[in-house]
């Protein structure tokens, strides 16, 4: 199942249930169907900045070159959850500069 986050202020960014449930539940919303409002999305953003801050600093991931070999290799390059949150993160920003909503399931 995808989650489809929508706002007028940029281009939907859409996920699997799976990626999506984790970084709503930190938001302290529900993954069927909610809303960020432009006066929630300030906290929602620093509670997302450092959910991403914390990941990096535990999964720093592969740089370029690392990833290009392991690709190179046949082998799977995980995608770890900074990189998956930062795509609705940049959304989150673009919306509260234009105060706009963030909402997804409808």
């Amino acid at each position: 199942m995808l989650v489809t986050f929508k706002s007028d202020a940029d281009a939907d960014v859409v996920m699997y249930r799976k990626h999506a449930e984790p970084i709503v539940q930190l938001l302290g919303k529900d993954v069927e169907r909610g809303i960020l409002t432009p006066e929630e999305l300030p906290q929602a953003i620093a509670k997302l900045e450092a959910a991403i801050e914390a990941d990096r600093r535990v999964h720093p991931g592969l740089d370029e070159a690392e990833e290009e070999k392991a690709k190179e290799e046949g082998k799977d390059v995980p995608v770890e959850f900074h990189r998956r949150a930062w795509p609705l993160l940049q959304m989150m920003k673009r919306s509260l500069a234009e105060k706009k909503p963030v909402v997804w399931g409808v």
